[in-house]
């Protein structure tokens, strides 16, 4: 079974994989686009993924270190529901416990703020690729037990 790092280190190279193979379609497509035809898509919807494709990896990414914060909790605090608790309080709960850096806490709350961004389609928060979000998530996650992240 993965642990959390191996998790964020596979989700990197399913976008490279993926990013890798739509910029090689894209030229292709736009050359022949009968090439697309089967699929019931244009070149317009190559480009159009490829440009979307760093935001919903980056999206997915933070829900994984989601997912991986509230096991944590559940295995710190069996007694207490982390579900309905909004992942704010989860991130500084658990940053708090584990004695994580306030800059490093703060870095995985900026990575929270990119995450709303891109799905709240809104302006104001600073712009990561998805190499520096996996970097601040996978260093918050490196204070914590390695027993508790499975």
């Amino acid at each position: 079974m993965a642990n959390a790092f191996e998790r964020q280190i596979r989700l990197e190279r399913r976008y490279l994989t993926a990013a890798f193979a739509l910029s090689y379609l894209r030229p292709r497509a736009a050359q022949d686009p009968t090439i697309l035809r089967p699929a019931g898509l244009s070149p317009r919807d190559v480009s159009a993924t490829l440009l979307d494709l760093e935001a919903v990896y980056i999206v997915r990414l933070f829900s994984e270190f989601e997912a991986t914060l509230r096991s944590v909790a559940k295995s710190l605090w069996p007694r207490h529901s982390s579900a309905a608790r909004p992942v704010t309080a989860l991130i500084n709960r658990i940053a708090a416990r584990n004695h994580v850096v306030n800059d490093v806490s703060e870095d995985a709350h900026d990575v929270r703020r990119f995450r709303n961004a891109i799905v709240h389609r809104s302006n104001g928060a600073t712009l990561f690729t998805l190499a520096e979000c996996r970097s601040k998530l996978a260093t918050f996650l490196s204070y914590l037990p390695r027993n508790l992240l499975r």
